[in-house]
C-alpha cells in the first residue's frame, strides 16, 4: 500500500488475549506497548481482552507489581470480553495459550493466519528476521513498519508450518490466577522474555536491509 493512500493516523493494531484479562494479557499488552513506543512512537496500538473477562475487576495486583517492576504501567486497565472486540481489525492477535488461540479463531475465522500464541510468535519472528531470503519488509520508516506488520501474519503462518514442535501447548504461558507468588514468577519467566524477543526482532527488522 502506498504511503499516499494511508491515513496519517494509521497504526499497527495488536491484541493480547488470556482468560480473565487481569493477569497475563494486560501484562503483555502494557509491556509490549511500552517497548513499541520506544521503537516506533505512535505507530502501535496494543490492547487486550479475555475469553471470560472479569469485567468487574482491575488488573491482578501481583501481575501489576511485576509489570511495574519491568517498566510498564497498568494505569486505566479495564478488562474486556474477547467477543466484544473481535469485530475490530487487528494486524495480529497474541494468545497466552493454545486454548485461547483456538477460541480467537473460533470467534473470528478470518484471524486464522493472524492469531498466534505469543511465545510461538517470538520464535517465528526471530526466524523470519534471521532469514535474508524471507519476504519480510525491512526498515524503520512508518510505511515499512506498517507494511511489515500487515504482512507478518501470512509470513508467520508459512514459517509455522515448518516449525518443529512437540506440541502447540508447549508455548502456553502458565496461568497464575489464585495461585502463589511462584506461579506469578513462572508466568513472568515465560512471558517477559517472549515480549523482549519480539521487540528485539522488531528492532533488527527496522535496522537491517538486504
Amino acid at each position: 500500500m502506498s504511503h499516499s493512500t494511508r491515513s496519517q493516523s494509521a497504526q499497527v493494531k495488536l491484541l493480547t488475549v488470556c482468560t480473565g484479562n487481569i493477569c497475563r494479557s494486560p501484562y503483555a499488552e502494557r509491556l509490549l506497548q511500552a517497548g513499541m513506543d520506544e521503537l516506533h512512537p505512535g505507530l502501535f496500538s496494543v490492547t487486550s481482552a479475555g475469553t471470560m473477562a472479569m469485567t468487574n475487576q482491575g488488573m491482578d495486583q501481583r501481575s501489576l507489581e511485576r509489570l511495574e517492576a519491568a517498566g510498564g504501567s497498568g494505569e486505566g486497565h479495564v478488562p474486556r470480553m474477547l467477543r466484544n472486540v473481535m469485530n475490530m481489525k487487528y494486524d495480529l492477535v497474541f494468545a497466552m495459550s493454545e486454548e485461547h488461540r483456538v477460541e480467537i479463531v473460533k470467534q473470528s475465522p478470518r484471524m486464522l493466519k493472524r492469531a498466534y500464541t505469543i511465545m510461538m510468535f517470538a520464535d517465528l519472528y526471530e526466524q523470519l528476521v534471521a532469514d535474508p531470503s524471507s519476504e519480510l519488509v525491512r526498515g524503520c520508516d512508518p510505511e515499512s513498519v506498517l507494511d511489515r506488520w500487515a504482512g507478518l501474519g501470512v509470513l508467520a503462518a508459512r514459517a509455522r508450518s515448518s516449525l518443529a514442535v512437540q506440541g502447540f501447548n508447549d508455548y502456553d504461558v502458565p496461568d497464575p490466577y489464585r495461585k502463589d507468588d511462584d506461579a506469578y514468577d513462572q508466568m513472568e519467566a515465560a512471558l517477559k522474555p517472549a515480549i523482549y524477543r519480539i521487540l528485539a526482532a522488531e528492532e533488527q527488522a527496522s535496522a537491517r536491509k538486504f
